[in-house]
């Protein structure tokens, strides 16, 4: 069986550690060799005998994403058996990764890895095997994925920005149980995502940015707890870290917003 250079662009990455961990990912798979380019954004892996889908997989099990395409066709005049034949043949071809046939209507959805494989080799596929066939929709997803992900991002920063300026404002008056209850959502919601990431290095035995921005904020936060559970709400010890906790969330939580490969696939850089 020859070796097959495969193209995959990864979603996700922020920091060294992220590359590497989506790299020993796709090792894991045995192939060839892997090399994951943080700047680019992109991992080129030579293997053998694997599929475009066990590779993404993989990726996504590390817990990143990676940009696919979609193509919708409806086949004309074929059996049920037919479908399913050209679905198991398609799901062989180098760059697909899944196709899901729906037997009511005769169609299928392809989704595919676009830097190796394009919407008219599909087509020109399924043209040399005899099929006639209607295009419903063709999309690529950079971009919608990229809004998603910059979306993720702004929404943990407006609401840490806007309870953690709560929490220090109730602390500066001295209610320090309504700062504490302020900085929950700060803690919980703004600040999942660091201890997701941090949990995702752990399991692939490593650490990264997630790893020191989670200990750093959970590490304050148990401190500031400890200090109001230890010395009661007017015996507060000065200074209280909940203040800048939560700054420190805040302000890393703008670092990883995926703005820049956002305004590239939206041809703005």
């Amino acid at each position: 069986m020859s070796e097959v250079l495969e193209e995959f662009k990864i979603v996700g990455m922020h920091c060294a550690t992220c590359s590497v961990t989506v790299e020993s990912a796709i090792k894991k798979l045995g192939v060839k060799s892997v090399s994951v380019n943080l700047a680019t954004e992109e991992a080129v892996v030579e293997h053998q005998g694997l599929s475009a889908k066990q590779i993404v997989e993989a990726i996504r099990q590390a817990g990143y994403d990676v940009l696919t395409a979609y193509l919708l066709v409806e086949l004309e005049n074929v059996s049920e058996d037919e479908i399913s034949y050209v679905s198991n043949s398609l799901e062989k071809t180098k760059g697909v990764i899944e196709v899901t046939p729906n037997y009511v209507t005769h169609s299928l959805k392809i989704e595919y890895n676009p830097y190796s494989l394009g919407a008219t080799e599909i087509e020109d596929w399924l043209r040399k095997r005899g099929y006639s066939f209607k295009i419903l929709q063709s999309q690529v997803e950079e971009s919608s994925l990229l809004k998603r992900e910059f979306s993720k991002y702004k929404k943990r920063l407006v609401v840490g920005s806007v309870f953690g300026a709560l929490s220090l404002v109730f602390y500066l008056l001295r209610f320090e149980l309504l700062s504490l209850v302020s900085v929950l959502p700060v803690q919980l919601y703004s600040g999942s995502i660091f201890y997701r990431g941090a949990y995702r290095a752990l399991k692939n035995k490593t650490s990264n940015m997630d790893t020191l921005v989670s200990l750093s904020s959970g590490v304050a936060f148990a401190y500031a707890l400890y200090s109001f559970l230890q010395y009661g709400i007017s015996r507060s010890p000065q200074p209280c870290l909940l203040p800048q906790h939560h700054r420190l969330v805040c302000f890393l939580q703008v670092l990883p917003i995926p703005g820049r490969q956002l305004l590239r696939s939206l041809g703005l850089l």
